[in-house]
């Protein structure tokens, strides 16, 4: 499985760059067609980037992947075609059937893509800590607090301690 939760993890054969990494968490974020103005603005700390810089990364990324995917450049537009699962995609997928907090837990290990700073990493970051913070919340309003679910919460927010979560000392 890709994770783009909590420590990064991207099965490839070496080890993917900083700017490889972004791009291909980006394309995955996206599961569609993408527009090279799209990536470019990716890329606002480098000064140079056009086509040819973007088209330069999808080739490195390619012979990195080996057999778990990937990224076809069109004219216009970049696609990636994966063969595993990744986390992001599962945690959607886990909301979207309103699944058990325990099995969405279960995917979200950690903020998204913790330690690359960029603007877009940013704000998915904020954007899937809020849905999570949320989920937290109103499972916590259950009279029944599973303890097994309760660890994993501890897991994701390690600032708060198990007697704030239970209102009552342990």
């Amino acid at each position: 499985m890709i994770k783009l939760f909590g420590d990064i993890n991207i099965p490839a054969k070496s080890y993917l760059t900083k700017n490889e990494i972004i791009l291909f968490s980006y394309l995955l974020s996206k599961k569609t067609k993408t527009y090279f103005s799209e990536i470019e603005s990716l890329f606002l700390d480098i000064k140079e980037v056009d086509q040819k810089y973007v088209r330069r990364i999808v080739q490195n990324i390619n012979k990195k992947l080996g057999n778990i995917g990937y990224i076809y450049i069109e004219r216009k537009t970049i696609k990636t075609e994966i063969n595993c699962d990744v986390d992001i995609w599962k945690f959607e997928e886990l909301l979207k059937n309103k699944s058990d907090i325990s099995e969405i837990l279960g995917i979200y290990t950690g903020p998204f893509f913790p330690s690359i700073n960029c603007i877009w990493a940013n704000k998915m970051r904020m954007y899937y800590q809020k849905i999570i913070k949320k989920i937290v919340e109103n499972y916590l309003k259950k009279e029944h607090i599973d303890i097994e679910t309760l660890y994993k919460i501890l897991r994701v927010f390690p600032e708060l301690s198990t007697s704030e979560l239970l209102e009552e000392p342990i």
